[in-house]
């Protein structure tokens, strides 16, 4: 029995195919106030010439929108691939909080290490992984690989890790932490805020092992940063959420994006840059997967002669 204290940590498969067919695995990641399918749904249309409901139901009888782009074009576009996507709780202050006691189960550490857990029963790292993290999400991942790294048995998940990609990640903190010194705002902040401050000497941490980590194991890495304030609460407060001091990391390509903290992992459509710089590097990657996979079978091929 579950008690209200108790991290939710759901893995949903997102596209169905055949077991035996699968290649790769793509875990998506949401961040703050996120979740499993919306976070990663397509921007919604608004203003003069856009469709008439906002939701996007019209397009979606249409044909011309998606409530989940990783189902609908990323399947498409990447044969015999799985996408899973994980749903944890997530809130700004503990006075929303589902249950705000036992805060230190909110932590980076804890939750990666529960939603690891899942990972594993879902047989993640028996063939190349490519992640996909928004906001605190990239932080999850890169917590959750240094974990594995760190952990006797799972080196498979990391050493199966053929990408990362982050979307606004606050490598290096997130502006929204110092709305906890405005009353009228957070109240109460919880745990994955506060972790969340500028210039955390845990941030800083993490981000040195996970650089080292991408070095060592050559994995490669793209990033989106946003260049669009978004809108907290009031119409007259409005923030970078993470600015792109904080969003490159400093390895691999980053691309800044004039959009907002939360339409960075929302493309316009299939033809946006957003999408396409996207959808190459996760292309990338899975080439590069197969071709590690075709040299390791031909290195137990050898070894088995001798």
């Amino acid at each position: 029995m579950r008690t209200c204290c108790e991290s939710k940590h759901i893995l949903y498969n997102i596209n169905v195919i055949s077991w035996e067919s699968i290649n790769a695995d793509i875990v998506f990641v949401h961040g703050l106030l996120g979740g499993p399918f919306k976070t990663w749904r397509q921007q919604d249309r608004k203003g003069p010439g856009a469709d008439k409901s906002s939701d996007g139901t019209e397009s979606v009888k249409k044909g011309t929108y998606t409530f989940c782009w990783p189902k609908d074009w990323l399947a498409k576009d990447c044969g015999n691939i799985r996408i899973l996507s994980v749903e944890y709780d997530t809130d700004l202050s503990t006075w929303n909080a589902n249950c705000p006691f036992e805060t230190e189960k909110r932590s980076l550490t804890v939750r990666a290490s529960s939603i690891l857990q899942k990972l594993q029963k879902a047989d993640i790292g028996s063939r190349p992984i490519i992640w996909v993290g928004h906001s605190m999400g990239g932080l999850l991942i890169k917590q959750i690989l240094s974990i594995a790294d760190d952990t006797p048995g799972l080196d498979n998940i990391v050493n199966n890790t053929v990408g990362v990609l982050f979307y606004s990640t606050p490598h290096r903190g997130s502006s929204l932490a110092h709305l906890s010194n405005q009353a009228s705002l957070i109240v109460a902040p919880t745990v994955e805020v506060k972790e969340m401050g500028r210039d955390s000497p845990m941030l800083r941490r993490l981000h040195k092992d996970f650089q080292q980590l991408v070095m060592e194991h050559g994995i490669p890495c793209l990033s989106f940063g946003e260049l669009e304030k978004t809108q907290i609460r009031t119409p007259k407060l409005k923030m970078l959420i993470v600015p792109p001091e904080s969003s490159d990391p400093g390895i691999g390509e980053f691309h800044a994006m004039k959009t907002s903290h939360l339409n960075i992992c929302k493309p316009w459509d299939r033809d946006s840059e957003l999408y396409t710089e996207t959808l190459k590097f996760i292309r990338r990657c899975l080439l590069q997967g197969r071709i590690e996979n075709i040299l390791k079978a031909g290195m137990t091929f050898k070894d088995s002669d001798r």
